[in-house]
């Protein structure tokens, strides 16, 4: 009943009704801000804008009538029911072990809880915006991991984005792009395999499907400049037709002019 207080639209406004309330909450020592955290999160802008009821709510991480779920140690793991292969690649990483020991908070750490935010290819690395940097330090064997698996991830979007401005223009000028929308989507497929593979903290197992991505954006660029090549043969095989039909014509006007003479 979408009327009801506990409909998936409207439980987060339920929730908020006592925890935004800073008089309410004050005896509790709890925090006040974390519906208009959520509002602004990528789970809560899909949920109360979008109308999308598959994204997670309050109740969704924290359960019903209890501190969590029944059946989970961590509301971190929460995450898992819909990013699975996240958290199967980060539960079998050494980081795994390292946040246990450390008592750190799994997704958490990197993406926050309510204020959760798109990823970026920008949050590894050692950029300003990396969320690497916040434990790891220059020379590091982290740190240098975390920057060669940016470099990889950014070397196959520069190259994905080259191949699917090039399929545009192969599309856009009516030449056959079928094979090579193919190829892009699977470089695109290869690409999100990637940046899933991050949570393994192995550089090398996200070099191995970035070089596949790669590949597959390389037959695409080929394939393009082939179709345009084509397209160029072509443009310059009707111009000759037209210049020997435009010969024939012009000698066709003159015969029949010497005829009516006649």
């Amino acid at each position: 009943d979408a009327r009801s207080t506990t409909y998936a639209l409207n439980m987060p406004g339920t929730c908020k009704t006592c925890h935004s309330d800073n008089e309410y909450m004050k005896e509790y020592n709890i925090a006040t801000k974390q519906y208009d955290d959520y509002a602004g999160s990528v789970h809560g802008i899909a949920l109360l804008e979008n109308q999308d009821t598959g994204a997670p709510a309050c109740n969704d991480c924290h359960g019903n009538h209890g501190a969590m779920p029944p059946g989970l140690t961590s509301i971190s793991h929460v995450c898992g029911t819909c990013h699975v292969n996240n958290m199967e690649y980060f539960s079998e990483s050494a980081m795994a072990e390292e946040f246990m020991e450390s008592d750190l908070h799994a997704c958490e750490e990197c993406h926050g809880n309510h204020a959760v935010q798109k990823t970026n290819d920008d949050m590894i690395g050692s950029g300003e915006k990396s969320t690497c940097i916040e434990c790891h330090d220059e020379g590091e064997e982290a740190y240098e991991t975390a920057e060669q698996i940016h470099l990889d991830l950014k070397n196959l979007v520069t190259a994905y984005d080259s191949s699917s401005t090039l399929l545009k223009e192969v599309e856009r000028v009516g030449m056959d792009a079928l094979e090579m929308s193919y190829a892009v989507k699977d470089a695109k497929q290869r690409l999100t395999q990637a940046r899933t593979l991050v949570h393994t903290f192995d550089a090398d197992q996200v070099k191995a499907k970035t070089d596949e991505g790669l590949k597959f954006t390389q037959d695409a660029f080929d394939l393009g400049v082939a179709q345009l090549k084509e397209l160029q043969f072509r443009r310059f095989g009707f111009g000759i037709a037209t210049f020997f039909m435009s010969i024939v014509l012009v000698a066709l006007y003159f015969k029949i002019k010497d005829i009516e003479k006649k």
